[in-house]
């Protein structure tokens, strides 16, 4: 039986939009993901010419991305801290697309392909109201593009977006995963926490946004993680083929995730009244909460590193996750930091028991011993199974489905959602 389809005069005009991004194809109309390709193809080849062959992933984000803005949008009624959090969105993306250097002339043809493809989607529901809103919404997204690929450019220089890279090391440590380590060009500021989109030769014009897992240094050096996700258009071609010699580009680094350290003034005693100032106290941090599922572990060995330089840290609880414990290819280093670092506790967890037959770890040191027992469950039930850490920094990094269910979890529990960073997700 065919879902009910909404139409699309009973809806406000950006709702009616959004509705227009989820509707399946038929015999006489396509999707947008379909439309939008086409149009591409036909008003603006250039532009359709500069991405990669294979878009379904790439439009699938892009989708999810613009039917986020039109609900956060619709559903602010006007408030502008809400509008404002959406262009700051669009102004990362701009910020990031100037490793394309795409000009503005181009936002605004792939602004006039948009609109073209939604009226193809809503075929004799299309109305003058909804081109109008349409072309307004995109707009204001196409200035906050705009103005975060120029901030870029401001920042980093017209030649600074992209830094070429060798592969100099490759390490599998189980089936379906490489280590790769690279020597940049030239030395390569990012923060601990962040992610680049880096450029391979295993498929053509495919980006694919990765976590460091080691901080910036003076010695250009720089490893990546990376899992061959089934049905991927990037990740098995290149987990796979990826040697020693290969050439990468990256580009400018993204994302906020950190470790705060005092992230608060904290009264010291006898301090803070009769109008004097707060006080840091040494010691007084706020404990974290890290939950890391697979190569999500990648960005967290980075903020861990790079806070051992200091003798006074929070404390942080590290749930390390994957479905096997074979899998937990990092647990070895992040147990020798620990017994270095009495802040951090690492807590290793799988789904199952044992490690099916094709996961070879026959040649693999037996697993450490830590402070707590290996647990074995689903990574968001373990986690909450001993509180809702809602006096915690917490910090989620993995799979696009392990955040949102621990984030549900955790919030769930009476964790507040504003303690909880992770980078952004597709459609959420």
């Amino acid at each position: 039986m065919a879902a009910q389809v909404t139409p699309l005069d009973q809806l406000p005009p950006l709702f009616a939009l959004r509705e227009l991004t989820y509707r399946e194809p038929t015999k006489k109309k396509p999707n947008l993901r379909t439309a939008l390709e086409q149009r591409l193809t036909t008003m603006s080849p250039l532009v359709r010419a500069e991405l990669p062959r294979d878009l379904d992933e790439q439009y699938t984000v892009l989708v999810r991305l613009y039917r986020l803005a039109l609900t956060r949008v619709e559903e602010s009624a006007g408030e502008r801290a809400a509008v404002e959090a959406v262009l700051e969105l669009f102004r990362d993306l701009g910020f990031d697309l100037a490793k394309y250097q795409v000009s503005e002339e181009q936002f605004a043809e792939f602004g006039a392909a948009m609109r073209e493809a939604l009226a193809d989607v809503a075929g004799k529901e299309w109305t003058e109201e909804l081109g109008r809103t349409q072309t307004q919404f995109y707009d204001i997204i196409a200035r906050a593009l705009a103005a975060g690929a120029s901030e870029a450019e401001e920042e980093l220089g017209a030649n600074r977006f992209l830094v070429g890279a060798r592969v100099v090391d490759v390490q599998r440590p189980t089936r379906g995963l490489a280590v790769v380590r690279l020597l940049t060009d030239v030395p390569m500021d990012y923060l601990p926490g962040q992610y680049m989109s880096v450029l391979t030769p295993y498929k053509h014009a495919v980006w694919r946004k990765l976590s460091p897992s080691i901080p910036a240094n003076p010695a250009r050096q720089i490893e990546f993680h990376v899992r061959a996700v089934e049905g991927g258009t990037l990740s098995p071609a290149l987990v796979a083929m990826v040697a020693p010699g290969d050439r990468w580009v990256l580009s400018t680094p993204l994302g906020e995730l950190e470790i705060a350290r005092n992230p608060a003034p904290a009264r010291a005693p006898g301090e803070g009244a009769a109008g004097k100032p707060p006080q840091l106290v040494r010691g007084d941090h706020q404990d974290v909460l890290i939950i890391a599922g697979g190569t999500g572990i990648a960005p967290v060995r980075s903020l861990i590193l790079d806070i051992s330089r200091f003798g006074d840290n929070p404390r942080v609880h590290l749930f390390y996750g994957a479905r096997y414990p074979g899998e937990l290819y990092d647990l070895h280093s992040l147990v020798s930091m620990s017994a270095h670092s009495p802040w951090l506790t690492v807590q290793p967890v799988a789904e199952e028991r044992e490690d099916p037959w094709w996961l070879d770890t026959s040649g693999a040191e037996p697993f450490p011993q830590t402070l707590h027992r290996f647990t074995y469950g689903r990574l968001d039930k373990v986690v909450t199974a001993y509180g809702g850490w809602g006096d915690r920094q917490i910090i989620l990094a993995g799979p696009p489905e392990m955040i949102s269910a621990t984030k549900k979890a955790l919030i769930a529990r009476g964790a507040p959602p504003e303690n909880i960073q992770h980078d952004p997700l597709p459609g959420t």
